[in-house]
């Protein structure tokens, strides 16, 4: 009996995976089913359903993801508090990035530089940096009212990129997005600078939009 239960909640497991589409909401109830999976499976062995201990974190993560479907958010749930003290600790300020916009940002930045060292003022060159990624399916999180969410990316949004990086750069956060930014900073420079007379400076322009563009969508989404 034991071993046919085992079986049950592997294949249920399976079909909850698989039947995940990237919708928040259905792949959170997929995951809440998940968790009540294991639960029935705990409550079906005679040597595990007596210890409540085993089932209530399951229960109540379980109970925190459904709150989320009524738009409260957990304690459970909420960021921890940033941490404070040597150089490498974040100090306050926007949470981390997530993985894949760790990558982007600093592309996008030194984009953005590129731009300004064809003649672009700053805010045309952010705006189109921001008008590109949009164009390649980007959206920002940041922090809101009831946590993190999306949010469309602006001009202002490429420049508090800038800010943050090199705020970052200056107390030595963030240091893979930093790196990542100086890098291809100079790359983009290198380019610009050996681009003949800069005949056409919009074209050119254009062309480095588009490699961003290319770029981003080859960068796995979270």
């Amino acid at each position: 009996m034991a071993d046919a239960n085992v079986e049950w909640l592997r294949d249920r497991l399976v079909e909850l995976a698989e039947a995940r589409r990237g919708d928040v909401g259905m792949d959170r109830a997929n995951v809440i089913a998940a968790l009540s999976a294991v639960v029935e499976y705990l409550n079906s062995h005679v040597a595990l359903r007596g210890d409540p201990r085993l089932k209530a974190p399951l229960m109540e993560l379980g109970a925190a993801l459904q709150d989320l479907d009524e738009g409260r958010i957990s304690p459970l749930l909420r960021p921890a508090p940033k941490p404070h003290g040597a150089d490498g600790n974040r100090r306050g300020g926007a949470p981390p990035w997530s993985p894949d916009m760790a990558r982007i940002v600093p592309y996008a930045v030194a984009t953005s530089d590129g731009l300004c060292q064809l003649g672009l003022n700053r805010t045309e060159a952010n705006a189109a940096v921001a008008n590109a990624l949009t164009e390649a399916g980007v959206r920002a999180t940041m922090p809101g009212k009831r946590g993190q969410g999306e949010r469309a990316i602006t001009a202002t949004t490429v420049k508090q990129w800038r800010s943050r990086l090199s705020k970052s750069r200056a107390h030595g956060m963030d240091p893979e997005a930093v790196a990542d930014w100086q890098a291809q900073a100079a790359h983009t420079k290198q380019v610009v600078d050996r681009y003949p007379e800069r005949r056409d400076p919009q074209a050119f322009a254009a062309g480095l939009l588009e490699l961003l563009k290319e770029a981003v969508r080859t960068i796995p989404r979270n």
